[in-house]
């Protein structure tokens, strides 16, 4: 027997919720509010250093903190994940990524971005007397570039960037797919938005987002960080957005 459409949807009053949003506490968040200031870190680095070495470094730093957690599930991609990390975890975070090899290109990709925001929780991974407490007006203005297009959730910039908080998730094994998913063909992200399967994954992608952040770990209304990040932005520099 064929199954029937939206099978799996699970009812909620008058609304159907997609079974990717109903697994654990999911979290409905704004993309521009909350998840950009997350995972604008993961953007920085890919502009840096590129795709390839960029998304490699992304990895290697949310595989060695996460080694780290504690013993609630957190998801490493997201920088809020460290807003309450006790101090001893990100000690220890630290001096695995020294021992890697990481702090010194991480600084050299986020150095300009801590100076804008000293109170990202992201701060750890510098020496107290790193920072040059200038902000860099040549970063200040490719900074407002990346962060224009990040608005666009379906930009390039924003889906690599949505795709590298996935992928991570694939290498930790902590994301299983179903066989008939677009995703199943991950790798064709590359080809965005240029090809039709491309898109698919992208918008499964952009759907799935949500759903990394665990409502045991981050709670919106007491979470102090994607404010912090904006109300920054505005003291930096009014702008509209």
């Amino acid at each position: 027997m064929s199954k029937k459409i939206l099978e799996d949807h699970k009812k909620e009053g008058k609304r159907l919720r997609p079974p990717l949003t109903t697994i654990g506490n999911f979290v409905d968040l704004s993309w521009v509010d909350y998840i950009i200031p997350d995972v604008i870190w993961i953007t920085l680095l890919r502009d840096k250093f590129g795709d390839k070495l960029g998304t490699e470094l992304v990895n290697e730093f949310i595989v060695i903190s996460t080694k780290h957690e504690s013993a609630k599930f957190r998801n490493y991609a997201l920088i809020s994940s460290f807003e309450t990390l006790p101090s001893q975890n990100k000690t220890e975070i630290f001096n695995d990524l020294k021992k890697k090899g990481i702090v010194s290109p991480m600084l050299s990709g986020l150095s300009d971005f801590l100076d804008m925001y000293p109170k990202c929780p992201l701060n750890f991974i510098r020496p107290n007397d790193y920072s040059t407490k200038v902000i860099d007006v040549k970063f200040l203005l490719r900074y407002k570039e990346i962060l224009w297009d990040l608005i666009d959730k379906r930009s390039k910039k924003s889906t690599f960037t949505i795709a590298n908080v996935v992928y991570s998730m694939f290498v930790l094994d902590r994301l299983k797919i179903v066989k008939d998913s677009p995703m199943t063909q991950f790798p064709k992200i590359q080809e965005y938005p240029d090809t039709e399967i491309s898109r698919m994954i992208a918008s499964s992608l952009r759907a799935s987002i949500n759903a990394f952040y665990n409502v045991e770990m981050f709670d919106k209304d007491n979470s102090t960080w994607a404010k912090e990040f904006w109300n920054r932005g505005i003291e930096i520099e009014a702008c509209k957005l």
